[in-house]
């Protein structure tokens, strides 16, 4: 004779279930809200955190452009068959210094006759000026006047760069704003010469990291989420050899110019006042 269960152990299972499906129905919500580890990696936490420290910088240059039949000369800026013309150029910049300091390629700014422009990630826009120059290693820094809260990108230790380490690249490729790409160290201390075997550049990073026209002045990242190169040149007659400008450089010139400059504004403060310098 089969005996039917006693009620109160047919309530302590129905009970059970409920509580069952309840943890099922609670626990499946936060599993999806959890990152997944496949998809947020450390290129994308370090992406997320440094990309406001990489700035684009447009500038503007006037030109002589010989004028087309066409064009009359009552038109303005026509100068004896020549037209001025304002040509734009752009470029990648790091942020260095919370007080409104910006690292860039000299080369990105060198012919910049008129404007710079620069623009952060949020699409703000401020006019900046040159205030140090070395065209030698190809470097330049602009100071801008901060409109908000700057983030500094962290500069690693000179040397610190390992041949076959994952490395990011940050830059405005073709304008294209906020830009990554990835690759490794492929070698370091290299040189580069023109065809005539002069010098051009010395003691470069090499990377397989996609540099283009407009990442020049960019950051070059560790896995770290440090400054470890400032991207300068691609190789135009090859696939993935680009050149970025290294620490051990970079440093030494940024402290010969945070000297000249500090000398430069308490210059100016005793000229503003009318004290004697010190």
């Amino acid at each position: 004779m089969t005996r039917n269960p006693r009620p109160e152990t047919r309530n302590i299972s129905c009970w059970s279930l409920v509580a069952c499906l309840v943890s099922m129905v609670l626990f499946f919500p936060a599993c999806s809200k959890q990152e997944n580890p496949l998809r947020h990696t450390p290129v994308v936490n370090i992406v997320k955190q440094m990309s406001p420290g990489v700035v684009n910088i447009s500038t503007e240059r006037m030109v002589l452009m010989k004028a087309q039949p066409q064009q009359q000369p009552a038109q303005p800026n026509f100068v004896s068959g020549y037209q001025a013309v304002k040509l734009p150029s752009l470029g990648s910049g790091v942020i260095i210094d919370k007080n409104g300091l910006i690292l860039t390629n000299a080369h990105v700014i060198q012919q910049a006759a008129s404007t710079i422009y620069i623009i952060f990630s949020n699409g703000t826009k401020i006019e900046g000026k040159v205030v140090g120059l070395n065209q030698v290693n190809d470097l330049a820094v602009i100071k801008i006047d901060p409109p908000f809260p700057l983030l500094v990108i962290p500069m690693a230790t000179p040397d610190d760069v390992l041949i076959g380490e994952p490395v990011i690249a940050l830059g405005n490729p073709f304008g294209l704003s906020s830009s990554v790409s990835t690759g490794v160290i492929s070698a370091i201390h290299r040189d580069l010469f023109t065809p005539q075997g002069q010098p051009i550049f010395k003691d470069l990073i090499q990377t397989d990291t996609a540099i283009n026209p407009g990442s020049s002045g960019g950051a070059l990242l560790n896995m770290d989420g440090k400054l470890i190169g400032i991207n300068q040149i691609v190789a135009q007659q090859a696939q993935g050899i680009g050149f970025a400008i290294p620490m051990k450089t970079i440093k030494p010139l940024l402290e010969e110019f945070e000297t000249n400059y500090s000398k430069m504004a308490r210059s100016a403060s005793a000229s503003n006042t009318g004290s004697p310098q010190t």
